[in-house]
């Protein structure tokens, strides 16, 4: 058999299967926020330029795409 829902069996993803555990929908505020915290700590130089929202294939939520800026040292053109 080749692909199919049950291939890799549940243990393989336990968030498929996780009884008791109510998924939180994060907005559009509070997906920026945690990108702009991540961004601060584990990359320096690093801006958030864009949240974009996608849908998830298993259930209702929204995931969240970021595109950061970085800022190069390139010396300006302005006089």
């Amino acid at each position: 058999m080749m692909g199919g829902p049950g291939m890799m069996g549940a243990a393989n993803c336990p968030g498929m299967t996780a009884e008791g555990a109510a998924a939180t929908a994060i907005t559009e505020e509070k997906a920026t926020e945690f990108a702009k915290g991540y961004a601060e700590k584990n990359l320096p130089g690093y801006t958030v330029e864009k949240v974009t929202p996608f849908p998830v294939r298993h259930g209702t939520l929204t995931a969240w795409g970021v595109e950061l800026n970085v800022r190069i040292g390139i010396p300006s053109m302005s006089p």
